[in-house]
Order: C-alpha cells, then sequence, then structure tokens
C-alpha cells in the first residue's frame, strides 16, 4: 500500500483508523489487520458503503466519534453564550440523539479529570469544576484538534479566532523566542498562540486559576516569566497565576533550539541522560556512535518535559498508538531503562513522553545503520519465581549476544504482551505462533550445547551434522594416547559446533577463553601509580611493548574516560578499551595491579587496571564472560590486589576458563 499509494506507513495507519472509525459508526465491523495475512475486510462493509456513500457525500469530511467529542469540548469551554443541544447538532450536522450520546461518552471522560458537565435552561451546556483542570483540557482538546485535517478551520468556527489574530500572536511569540535564545517547533508555535488566545479570552471573562501547587520563585525569576510580559503587556485581567500558568507553557514548550543559563539543572539532567543511555545500550546491546548528538536531540526534548512532568502539563501524544505498533521493541526497552529520568523528574514519566525519546532513540539508531532493528527478538517465559526468572533471563543473553532480550516475564502476563517479537524461550509450553524453544529452568553443559544448535539452526537455516562423539573417541584412542578422554570430548564437541556455525561477518567463529589472552608476562603488580593516566599507560605497556596496540589506542581510552566516565564493573576494577579502528592489531589483554588506589574520574578509586585490545564486536565476548564471572566474587578482587605473584593471578584466569 506505501508502494502503490505513494504514502508514509503512518498516514496509511492513520487512514486506516479514520475508516474504522467511520464503520463503528455506522455499526459496520472495521477492517483487520493481521501480521503475516494482511488487511481483513468483511463482506457485509462492501455490501453497505455505497449505500451508505449515496447518503453522505464520500468528499465530504466527517469527523469520527472521537474527533466529534474533542470538538464538543471546545465549543463548551470556549462558549461565550448559551449553547443547546440542538446549538451542537447544527455546528456538527449530526442529529440530536448522536450529540447526547457523544455527551454521555464526555461525561465519563470529564469525571477522570474532576470536572462535571452540566445543563440549566439559562445557561445551557457548561463544563463546572477548577479553572487549572479546565485549562490542561483545554490544551489537549486543542492539541487533538490541530491534528485533525483541517482542524484550524475548526478552531476559527468554534472560537472565532481569526487568521490575523493568530498571525498577530505569532510575531509576538518570535519575539519572545529572541528573548529566550530559543527556537519553538512550527507545531509548537502555531498550538501557543491558539491556546494562548483562548486563555487571553478566559482572562477578560474574569475566568482566572485558583492558587496551585507551584514554586513562585522557581518560575517568576526565569526568563520565560518576564517574556509574558513581551506577550501580554501590563494587561490588567492578568493575575499573578494567570502570569505563572503562561511562564509554565512557555518552559514546558517544545523548542528545535535552546541556550540554557541554569548551569547546575543542565549538568544534572545530563548526567541522568548519560545514565539513561547507558542502561538502554546494556539491555539493548548496542553501542551508539554519536553520544553527543543524542544526548543532545534528549535534552533539547527533556528540559522542557521536566516541567510537563513536574507540574502535570503534559499532553497527550496522538502518536502513541503508532509508535508502540511500529516500534513496540524500542519502546519496550525506553521504559526498562528510564530510572534515571525519573528519579532525575522525582515523578513517573508518561508514556505519551516515553513514546517521543522513542522516537529519538530509533532515529539515531537508524542514522549510524545499527541493525538494532533487523536482530531478531526474543522474550523469556518462566512460571517460576522472579530470582529464577531473572537468572534464566541473563544466561540467555551470554548464550546469544546476537539477540535482544526484552523481557523475562510469567506465564500469566504472556498473553498481553505487547512488543513484537520473533522468538520464546519458555521452561513451560505455550501455545503461541511464534518460534518457541523449551527451556530447562537450569542448564548442563550439554543442554546448551544442545539449545545453542537448535537456534543456530533456525536463525541461519542450517542443518547440523550428526556426530558420533564416543565413536570418534574410539578411533582416536586406537591410534593416541589421550590423557584426558572427558576434556577432549567436550573440546571435539566445541570444535565441530564451530566449524558448522561459523559467524558470517568474522569467517571462523575465533572466541577464546580468557586464560588464552592473558600470557603471565603480561601480568605487572604492586604498581606505582601517580594518577589515572599513567596507571592506564602502565596497564597498556605490555601490548604497546609488543605491537598489540599502538600509542593512539592509549590515547582513545584516556579520552574514553574523560568523556563518558569510568565504567567500574566491580569495586576497584576498571577494564579501558576503545575502538579496533584505534589501534588494535590483535586480541588480547593485560592485567596491572596498583600498590594504592589512583582516583578515577568521577572520584572512584581503582586498584585493579585490565586492558583489553579488541578487533572486533565480538571475538572477545566469550573470553569477558568469564572475566566478568570472576570478576563477581569479591574474594578474587582481593586475591588479585593482595598477591604479588603473577602465577596467582594466571591460575585464577585459568579456573574460570573453564566456566
Amino acid at each position: 500500500m506505501e508502494k502503490k499509494l505513494n504514502l508514509t506507513r503512518r498516514q496509511i495507519n492513520y487512514s486506516i483508523q479514520k475508516i474504522n472509525d467511520w464503520l463503528a459508526d455506522n455499526s459496520l465491523p472495521i477492517i483487520e489487520n493481521q501480521r503475516n495475512v494482511g488487511f481483513i475486510v468483511d463482506r457485509s462493509i462492501i455490501e453497505r458503503v455505497p449505500e451508505l456513500l449515496q447518503i453522505r457525500p464520500a468528499l465530504e469530511y466527517i469527523p469520527t466519534k472521537k474527533e466529534r467529542m474533542n470538538l464538543l469540548l471546545l465549543m463548551i469551554l470556549a462558549r461565550r453564550e448559551e449553547l443547546s443541544l440542538f446549538h451542537l447538532a447544527s455546528a456538527l450536522k449530526v442529529s440530536k440523539n448522536t450529540v447526547l450520546h457523544d455527551l454521555n461518552l464526555m461525561e465519563k471522560k470529564l469525571k477522570e479529570r474532576q470536572l462535571a458537565l452540566k445543563y440549566t435552561r439559562r445557561d445551557g451546556y457548561f463544563i463546572e469544576g477548577k479553572e487549572i483542570a479546565k485549562r490542561k483540557l483545554i490544551v489537549d482538546t486543542v492539541n487533538k484538534i490541530l491534528h485533525m485535517p483541517e482542524g484550524w478551520k475548526w478552531i476559527n468556527a468554534i472560537t472565532g479566532i481569526t487568521e490575523e489574530d493568530l498571525n498577530r500572536l505569532k510575531r509576538k511569540l518570535e519575539v519572545v523566542e529572541k528573548r529566550l535564545n530559543k527556537r519553538f517547533t512550527d507545531q509548537q508555535l502555531n498550538t501557543l498562540a491558539v491556546i494562548s488566545l483562548i486563555l487571553l479570552q478566559r482572562m477578560k471573562d474574569g475566568k482566572h486559576p485558583e492558587p496551585f501547587d507551584i514554586s513562585y520563585v522557581d518560575i517568576s525569576n526565569t526568563k520565560e516569566y518576564q517574556a509574558v510580559e513581551d506577550l501580554f503587556g501590563n494587561n490588567e485581567k492578568l493575575t499573578e497565576q494567570d502570569r505563572l500558568y503562561i511562564a509554565l507553557h512557555l518552559l514546558s514548550s517544545s523548542v528545535v533550539s535552546t541556550e540554557m543559563d541554569q548551569v547546575n539543572f543542565k549538568e544534572k539532567l545530563y548526567g541522568a541522560i548519560e545514565r539513561f543511555v547507558a542502561n538502554f545500550e546494556k539491555v539493548a546491546c548496542v553501542n551508539f556512535q554519536s553520544k553527543h548528538t543524542l544526548y543532545q536531540k534528549l535534552y533539547q526534548h527533556l528540559k522542557p518535559a521536566f516541567y510537563r512532568v513536574t507540574y502535570e502539563l503534559s499532553v497527550e501524544n496522538p502518536l502513541l498508538d503508532l509508535i508502540k505498533q511500529e516500534y513496540g521493541d524500542i519502546h519496550h526497552l525506553v521504559k526498562q531503562s528510564i530510572g534515571p529520568l525519573e528519579k532525575f523528574f522525582s515523578a513517573p514519566i508518561p508514556e505519551d513522553e516515553l513514546a517521543y525519546l522513542t522516537l529519538l532513540i530509533k532515529s539515531s539508531l537508524q542514522q549510524q545503520g545499527d541493525d538494532l532493528l533487523k536482530k531478531p527478538k526474543a522474550i523469556v517465559v518462566c512460571p517460576s519465581g522472579i530470582s529464577v526468572s531473572k537468572l534464566v533471563f541473563e544466561e540467555l543473553k551470554q548464550m546469544f549476544p546476537d539477540i535482544i532480550f526484552l523481557d523475562h516475564i510469567s506465564v500469566r502476563d504472556f498473553p498481553a504482551f505487547e512488543p513484537d517479537y520473533d522468538i520464546v524461550f519458555s521452561t513451560v509450553f505455550l501455545n503461541t505462533k511464534k518460534k518457541i524453544f523449551l527451556i530447562p529452568p537450569v542448564f548442563t553443559d550439554q543442554e546448551k550445547q544442545n539449545l545453542k544448535i537448535a537456534v543456530e539452526q533456525e536463525l541461519k537455516k542450517k542443518s547440523p551434522t550428526l556426530i558420533n562423539y564416543d565413536r570418534l573417541m574410539n578411533i582416536i584412542e586406537k591410534h593416541a594416547s589421550v590423557k584426558n578422554p572427558a576434556s577432549l570430548k567436550e573440546e571435539l564437541k566445541s570444535f565441530f559446533y564451530h566449524t558448522q556455525f561459523p559467524d558470517e561477518n568474522y569467517g571462523e567463529d575465533y572466541k577464546p577463553n580468557l586464560i588464552d589472552l592473558v600470557p603471565v608476562e603480561f601480568i605487572r603488580l604492586q604498581q606505582p601509580a601517580r594518577d589515572w593516566k599513567e596507571a592506564i599507560l602502565l596497564a597498556s605497556r605490555p601490548l604497546l611493548q609488543n605491537s598489540i596496540i599502538d600509542m593512539s589506542y592509549i590515547d582513545a581510552m584516556i579520552r574514553v574516560i574523560q568523556e563518558y566516565g569510568t565504567y567500574m564493573i566491580a569495586p576497584k576494577v576498571v577494564i579501558p578499551h576503545a575502538k579496533p579502528e584505534d589501534g588494535a592489531h590483535k586480541l588480547c589483554m593485560s592485567v596491572l595491579t596498583l600498590k594504592n588506589a589512583v582516583r578515577f574520574p568521577k572520584n572512584i578509586f581503582i586498584q585493579v587496571l585490565i586492558v583489553i585490545a579488541a578487533v572486533d564486536r565480538k571475538s572477545h565476548i566469550k573470553a569477558l564472560t568469564q572475566l566478568y564471572d570472576l570478576l563477581m566474587d569479591k574474594n578474587n578482587v582481593e586475591t588479585m590486589i593482595g598477591t604479588d605473584n603473577p602465577m596467582v593471578i594466571h591460575r585464577l584466569f585459568r579456573e574460570y576458563s573453564t566456566h
């Protein structure tokens, strides 16, 4: 349909939704869109539509039920005279019964906002409740109407705001932009102008907000508060609460670019953004290349969002359902990573706001050509307790680094899990059309091997050659003396597995053990260092002296820590590394322990440095996993710090190379 009609996916989804709303209004079954099947149109639609179109011309736009409700809300909120049922039906060109039905639905929606729909013969229809709640409803409603086809014409017809009024206020807002060193998005400029004109009329009519929970000091000393004068001058109709309210809207408006003068605020928000991005990289197994650009885009969105969330000004995101439908997997990972930002906001971030972050993350991944969107995605289903479920989840993530694991959930939550996925790993059988792998709660080595073969076979559509290892061992033992038959058998299994399933990107799948990457002579112990930079230089020296890395690789490691901070995976331990292209020629590691702990950036004290020279993104993963297992035991770390014998550490590495 995209190619045939030359439309975007968003336009098609929007159109189908409009058609379905119209079908529902006419008591017809909606069009279904089933994955791997396509659009399903009920025969009754084909039979009835020509008849309905004779009654209502196809080119005359008819608002949907939801759109009618928004139009009715604005008519009642912006009214300057009494409104009867006849007025409302006439304005929308529908029957009185249709309007009555819409008003009944509206009453339920208003109740959720602590508002109520009232009617008297003298005053007609009106909405009763606090002015702050009414204003928030106006903001939400105007946003939705402006997203409608011919939305501005409806605003004009309902409120009486003219094109001239709108342009006059836009010019004032452009003056405000210069004062604030801020540029509003085109959509926000238009929306701000409309909302400001509606609010100004309410102020003239004596409708002012009650004192609300807001820090006057926080807002009154901002440029946005001073800019209210540029918009409305010394209008005596504006109360102090009105000025604070409008200043908040300026603070919470989306911008294209901005210059921040609140250094402390910016620094703290940037810190929260960095932690959020680091969380996302961890759960999604990706590395953003242009982090500073991403940080800047996230900051431009989150600075106004802070005020929207803090003062409950957030508006409904009209794209939320579409974003969840198209990028549900990324949206789910964003929600899993959002903790640092919610901590900074001191409040949960509404899903409407999270959807915008999903778009920014998705855009950044696409620009750098990351294949996250193409990678297979999986969920883990386990009826056991959280700890068992989490353990299985983490083990599978290590076994399959090329699969994005979205979440671990219970059997009960499985039918309602929304994000799209390709594979299910489950400890119990489930009724699903997706590819399912049944797994045990605890893996043996043989079960791990069998599962790897099965998953590789499914993903790469390769059938493994079945090998009788017992017979092979008999043949070898006829012609050679074997010291450790069990160990040889396991190595043969590993060899034939990697022979049958080599890494497509790197030829033979070379993933050595930890012990293979750290020669004993590359372990230097109890060295003195004046600062963290000298510590990195000392730790890297064995690699540099053996031409495994260039000096540029050491410079890059220092630069990474300066820009992004110290990545400490265990207390007192850091693993410096850089990109392969920064000057790494061979996969290898070196170890340095310090006589005394050295302070790294962000006030982190380090006594063990393990430098990785990585030549690609994958070949070091196995060794790194073994190293993580080793470092998770704090006794091992203390052993490394306390010894002056390199063989002690070498034996420790050998022990964990069999894990």
